[in-house]
C-alpha cells in the first residue's frame, strides 16, 4: 500500500506528526533526522512504561507515531536500550547542520557536554563535529588547536582527528594542534594521558601528563619531551678555556677587529634563545646565529637548551654532521643531564639513518642502560629491535622482541614485535 494511503488512514495527531515531520525534514542533515525520530520513539516509549494503565488506544496511537516517524525517515526499529547522546551546547558559535563548527565574530567557539567535557577551539581553528554518543564525541580538526578537558568519567570514550592522526582519549586534558601547511602535529599533556596513531608510527604512541609530542611528517621525526624540561631557563655562555698554543700575536688592528668580533659572538650567543626559534620550526635561523657565532664557539659556550635546540635543528635540516657534534658535545659537557642521556638516542636515530646499524644499536644499547625508563626507551628498543633483525636475523632480534612485549605491551612497536615472535 502506498505511504501516502497509510498516512490518511492514520489517527488524527498522527497525520499532524507526519506533516510536521515532512515539512522540517528538508531543514536537517541525515544524521539529525534519524537521532530526532529515535528521540521520539524513545520519548514514547518512557511514556508509555510510566502510564501503563491508559487506555489501548492510546498504546495504539502510539504505535502508530512510531510507525509514521520510521516510514518518513527510512530507519529500522532503534534498540529499545539505546542510551542517549550527551547534549551540547556552543559558547562564542554554533555546530552546523554538516558539522562544522562556525565561529561568532571575534569570538573562538567552545563546546559544552553534558557530562563536564569541553573543547575549546583556538582563534582560526576549523574544526568539524563528526558524532556524539552516549559516552563521547569524535572531533576533527582540519588545522588550528583546541584545548580539550574531557571528564573522566565511566565509559568515556572520546576521538580527535588532527590531519591524519587519531588521538584517542578516556579522560583528560590537552592541548592539540595542526599545521597542514608544514605538516606538524603537536600534543601538549596537562593531565592524564592519550593514545595517538598516525602514519610514522606502527601502533599508538603514548603521551602522559606532562609530556610533549611533536610530530613532523615531511621529516619523518617524532618526539616526545617534559614540558618542564623544555621551559627551563638557558644557562649563561660558559668563559672560553685559554689555548695551550698561543699563536703569534696578530697586528694591532687585526686583534682589534678579532677581539670585537669574538666579543659580539659571545653576547650574541648568550642573547639567544634557540629553543624558542626550534619551538616556531625556524630552524635556519638557528643554524645561521650558530655560524655566525662559530659552530666550534657554539658547542663550546652554548647552554644544554641551546645545544639541544641546535641539534634539534640541524637534524631536521638535514644537517647532519652539525647535529651530531651537537649531540656529543652535549655528552662531553653536560654528562649527567638528561638532554646528554637523550643524546644517546638521537645519535641512535642519526646512525641508523646513515645505515650504520651496528653503531645505531650500541647507541641505543647506552641509551637503554643510562635511561631503562626514559621518554625514548621503548623507541630505543623496538629500533634495536628492528636493526637487530636487519643485522643478524629473525632469531637474536626474537629475544629484543620478547623484551620489548614484557616491557612495553602497547608500545608502538608491539604489533611487530609480536608478529616476529610468532614467526617460525
Amino acid at each position: 500500500m502506498p505511504s501516502r494511503d497509510r498516512d490518511d488512514a492514520a489517527p488524527g495527531p498522527t497525520r499532524a506528526l507526519t506533516a510536521l515531520l515532512r515539512q522540517s525534514r528538508g531543514q536537517l542533515a541525515t544524521r539529525q533526522q534519524v537521532e530526532g525520530g529515535q528521540y521520539l520513539i524513545a520519548r514514547w516509549t518512557w511514556s508509555r512504561r510510566a502510564a501503563r494503565t491508559r487506555a489501548p488506544l492510546r498504546i495504539a496511537l502510539g504505535i502508530g507515531v512510531a510507525a509514521a516517524v520510521l516510514a518518513i525517515l527510512g530507519v529500522g526499529l532503534p534498540r529499545w536500550s539505546r542510551e542517549p547522546s550527551l547534549a551540547l551546547a556552543v559558547d562564542g558559535g554554533r555546530v552546523l547542520p554538516a558539522g562544522q563548527i562556525e565561529a561568532d565574530p571575534q569570538s573562538s567557539p567552545k563546546l559544552r557536554f553534558s557530562d563536564g567535557s569541553e573543547v575549546a577551539l583556538l582563534a582560526g581553528s576549523k574544526g568539524t563535529l563528526r558524532s556524539v554518543d552516549a559516552h563521547g564525541a569524535r572531533v576533527s580538526l582540519a588545522a588550528g588547536g583546541a584545548h580539550v578537558d574531557v571528564a573522566h568519567v565511566p565509559g568515556a570514550h572520546w576521538l580527535f582527528d588532527a590531519g591524519p592522526f587519531l588521538v584517542t582519549v578516556t579522560g583528560t586534558a590537552f592541548t592539540i594542534g595542526w599545521d597542514p601547511v608544514d605538516e606538524r602535529l603537536d600534543v601538549e599533556m596537562d593531565r592524564g594521558s592519550v593514545e595517538v596513531r598516525g602514519p610514522l608510527s606502527d601502533g599508538p604512541i603514548p603521551v602522559r601528563a606532562g609530556q610533549h609530542l611533536v610530530v613532523r611528517v615531511r621529516e619523518h621525526e617524532t618526539w616526545v619531551r617534559d614540558r618542564d624540561e623544555e621551559a627551563t631557563a638557558p644557562e649563561g655562555p660558559r668563559a672560553i678555556e685559554p689555548a695551550s698554543n698561543v699563536p703569534p700575536s696578530p697586528p694591532a688592528g687585526a686583534e682589534a677587529v678579532a677581539a670585537a668580533s669574538a666579543s659580539h659572538a659571545t653576547r650574541a650567543l648568550g642573547e639567544r634563545n634557540w629553543s624558542v626559534q626550534l619551538a616556531r620550526g625556524n630552524f635556519d635561523d638557528v643554524l645561521r646565529d650558530a655560524e655566525r657565532a662559530g659552530i666550534a664557539t657554539c658547542l663550546a659556550q652554548a647552554s644544554s637548551d641551546d645545544l639541544s635546540a641546535l641539534a634539534d635543528a640541524a637534524r631536521y635540516s638535514r644537517h647532519d654532521d652539525v647535529a651530531r657534534r651537537a649531540l656529543v658535545a652535549l655528552r662531553r659537557r653536560f654528562p649527567r643531564s638528561p638532554a646528554a642521556r637523550d643524546a644517546s638516542f638521537l645519535l641512535g636515530r642519526l646512525e641508523e639513518a646513515e645505515q650504520n646499524h651496528a653503531k645505531g644499536i650500541e647507541w641505543y644499547d647506552r641509551y637503554l642502560v643510562e635511561s631503562p625508563n626514559g621518554t625514548y626507551a621503548p623507541e630505543a628498543l623496538g629500533r634495536k629491535m628492528n636493526l637487530t633483525q636487519s643485522l643478524f636475523g629473525d632469531t637474536p632480534a626474537r629475544e629484543v622482541a620478547s623484551e620489548y612485549l614484557s616491557r612495553f605491551p602497547q608500545g608502538m612497536y608491539a604489533a611487530r614485535a609480536r608478529t616476529l615472535s610468532q614467526s617460525p
